[in-house]
C-alpha cells in the first residue's frame, strides 16, 4: 500500500510537471519512476532499511531522494510546490476523461480559460472548437467530460479512498493514547464511491480528546484543516479527500463506531425495534432508562437486542434486522470462495 501511495506522487509529479511546462523528459522520469516503485517486490521502506533501495535498476539519485523524503515524512516537497505554483482550476480540469495535462496547458494559454466554468462557456461559444487540433468533435466530449466532473466533484472511487483510509487509521493508531481506532461510514460499508472518510478513535480519558485533535490535524497526509475541535475535526487529505475524526472515551468507542458506520436507514430501524424493547441507542451507547448497558464491541450492540452481528455490509435497511432475529443472514463472500479467473489484465505486463 506504501509503495502504492508514492507512486501516485510520483506519477502526480510528472502529471502538474506536464501541465505547467513543455518539458516531456523530466515528466517521463517521474513516470518511470512511479512504474519502478509500483513494481518493488517489497514495501520501500523495508527496501529502505535493508539497504536494497539504493540498487533498483530505473531509481536514480533524485528519484530514489523523493521516495526517500516520502517515507520520511509522507509527502514530496516537489509536489506541493508544484501544486502550489498552478492555478487550482487546471488541476481540476485533469479530471475530465481524454483531457491531458498537454491539451489542458494549451487551451490555457490560446483561450486564457482557469477553471471547468470558464472551459465550459469557452466550449458553449465553440472557442474551444477554432483551436487547433481539437474541433467541434472534442469540444463537445469536454462538454459531456465537464458536466461529469461537475456531477461527481465530491465522490471518491471505493479503491482510492480504502488506500487513504488504511495510511491514516494507522497513523490515529499510532498517536499517544488511542486505545481503538477504525474508519466507518460508507468506505466501512463498501460502497462503490464515498464523498468521505469517518474516523472513530477512542482515549482513556476525556482531558486526553484534544491532545489527541492536535495531533491530528498535523499528520503529515492533511493538506488543510476545516474544522478542528476537541471531539471532532474534519481535514482535507492530499487529494482532496476529506475526513472527519471524532474521539470517544473507550467505553463510548463500540457505540460511536456503530453509529458512524451506518447506513442512516439501518439505524432508524434499529432503533424504533430496541425502543420497542426499552431500549434507547445512540452515539453514546446504549440505555435502558438511566441504565448505560455494557457495551464493549458492535456485537455487543447486537446481542443485547437479542439478534446476530450484522456484517456492515449489510447495513442498509434491506431486510437484514429481520434476517438477524432469525439467524438467517447471508454469508458474505471471501477470497477463498473465487474459484478461477476468466479473463484478467495487469500492469506487470507490457500491456
Amino acid at each position: 500500500m506504501e509503495n502504492a501511495l508514492i507512486a501516485r506522487a510520483l506519477e502526480d509529479v510528472g502529471t502538474l510537471i506536464e501541465l505547467a511546462e513543455d518539458n516531456p523528459f523530466r515528466a517521463r522520469a517521474y513516470h518511470n519512476a512511479a512504474r519502478v516503485v509500483e513494481k518493488l517486490p517489497e514495501d520501500a521502506g523495508t527496501m529502505q532499511a535493508s539497504g536494497t533501495l539504493a540498487k533498483v535498476p530505473g531509481l536514480g539519485k533524485e528519484m530514489l531522494g523523493h521516495v526517500r523524503e516520502y517515507l520520511a515524512t509522507g509527502r514530496l516537497t516537489i509536489l506541493d510546490e508544484l501544486t502550489a505554483s498552478i492555478v487550482p482550476g487546471l488541476i481540476d480540469m485533469l479530471r475530465i476523461p481524454g483531457l491531458g495535462p498537454k491539451r489542458i496547458r494549451l487551451l490555457h494559454e490560446k483561450l486564457g480559460v482557469a477553471t471547468l466554468e470558464e472551459l465550459a462557456e469557452a466550449c458553449r461559444t465553440d472557442k474551444v472548437a477554432a483551436v487547433s487540433g481539437f474541433g467541434a468533435k472534442t469540444q463537445a466530449n469536454i462538454l459531456k467530460g465537464i458536466d461529469f466532473v461537475t456531477a461527481q466533484q465530491s465522490l471518491f472511487n471505493y479503491d482510492t479512498a480504502a488506500e487513504l483510509a488504511e495510511v491514516m487509521i494507522a497513523q490515529v493508531r499510532a498517536l499517544p493514547g488511542v486505545i481503538r481506532a477504525e474508519i466507518g461510514g460508507s468506505l466501512r460499508r463498501r460502497k462503490e464511491t464515498v464523498h468521505d472518510l469517518d474516523g472513530v478513535a477512542s482515549v482513556a480519558t476525556e482531558d486526553e480528546r484534544p491532545v489527541l485533535m492536535a495531533a491530528f490535524v498535523a499528520l503529515p497526509q492533511v493538506r488543510s484543516v476545516a474544522a478542528h475541535g476537541d471531539t471532532k475535526s474534519t481535514v482535507v487529505l492530499d487529494g482532496g479527500l476529506a475526513m472527519d475524526l471524532r474521539v470517544v472515551t473507550d467505553d463510548e468507542f463500540a457505540a460511536a463506531l456503530h453509529h458512524f458506520t451506518g447506513s442512516r436507514e439501518h439505524h432508524i430501524a434499529l432503533r424504533g425495534m430496541a425502543l420497542d424493547r426499552g431500549i434507547k441507542i445512540n452515539e453514546y451507547g446504549l440505555w435502558r432508562g438511566t441504565e448505560r448497558l455494557p457495551i464493549h464491541t458492535e456485537a455487543d450492540v447486537y446481542a443485547t437486542l437479542d439478534m446476530a452481528y450484522i456484517e456492515p455490509e449489510l447495513r442498509e435497511d434491506m431486510g437484514e434486522i429481520a434476517a438477524a432475529q432469525t439467524g438467517t443472514l447471508p454469508r458474505l463472500l471471501v477470497e477463498s470462495d473465487i474459484q478461477g479467473v476468466l479473463h484478467c489484465h495487469s500492469t506487470w505486463s507490457d500491456g
